[in-house]
């Protein structure tokens, strides 16, 4: 990113949108979640199924904060097989919320914050390797089309779906900085306004902008990881 650009970023009031709070906080932003998330009942035969092959699981793919915090809760009966499984993560925040409920656990963590990212701890697996991966029903298919073109014995299933939140659009009106982390994110913004505001648009992730650049002509700057971990504190 270009040190003006950023400069600008330091030195404004910014919101983020996405469901983590402690990634807010590392950019020095308010956390304003555009979604909600809502798990599918614990009688879904999704949810049941994975239930039972978690019993032969011999790796598990994190993929989120979110999707992490919800298959422990959902999973903490299971404790004893959880403990001798090896965890496949993406993203640090992720790998933070696995080790909160595992401290020991063994895991590899992804090179990138991204679904690609998480392919080349797979692709080395061994035949006999039983994979979970749970997920959003919004989630991109890269990890399960790679799973099944690889040949992979795997149960991916989606354990819960996003909605948007009903926000005032005037909430936003002091923040001059708007950081999106999901395309989901991005749609609901944009069930807020027909035309988007005046403001400087951050997109994590290229998927994000992605989606982004095909919903509006605002400009719009990609935030990257290294971003967050020099973020400064913000004088305002």
């Amino acid at each position: 990113m270009h040190p003006q650009i950023y400069k600008r970023f330091c030195e404004t009031k910014t919101a983020y949108l996405g469901l983590n709070s402690q990634t807010a906080k590392q950019y020095h932003a308010d956390y304003i979640p555009i979604l909600k998330l809502v798990p599918y009942a614990k009688s879904s035969p999704q949810i049941r199924q994975a239930t039972h092959y978690l019993k032969r699981t011999s790796h598990i793919v994190l993929s989120s904060p979110s999707s992490t915090s919800l298959f422990f809760a959902r999973m903490k009966k299971h404790k004893q097989y959880l403990r001798n499984l090896h965890y496949l993560c993406i993203g640090k925040v992720t790998l933070k919320r696995l080790l909160d409920f595992l401290p020991r656990a063994h895991y590899s963590l992804a090179t990138t914050e991204t679904s690609e990212g998480i392919l080349p701890l797979i692709l080395p697996l061994t035949d006999n390797t039983r994979i979970l991966y749970p997920h959003s029903s919004f989630s991109r298919p890269v990890i399960t089309d790679f799973l099944t073109r690889e040949n992979k014995q795997f149960f991916a299933y989606s354990h819960y779906t996003v909605r948007p939140r009903d926000l005032d659009p005037s909430i936003f009106s002091p923040y001059k900085n708007i950081i999106f982390t999901s395309p989901s994110g991005v749609r609901a913004y944009t069930k807020l306004f027909s035309r988007f505001p005046n403001k400087i648009y951050w997109c994590l992730g290229p998927i994000t902008l992605q989606e982004f650049q095909k919903t509006s002509n605002s400009q719009v700057y990609l935030l990257t990881n290294a971003d967050r971990d020099k973020a400064p504190e913000k004088k305002v």
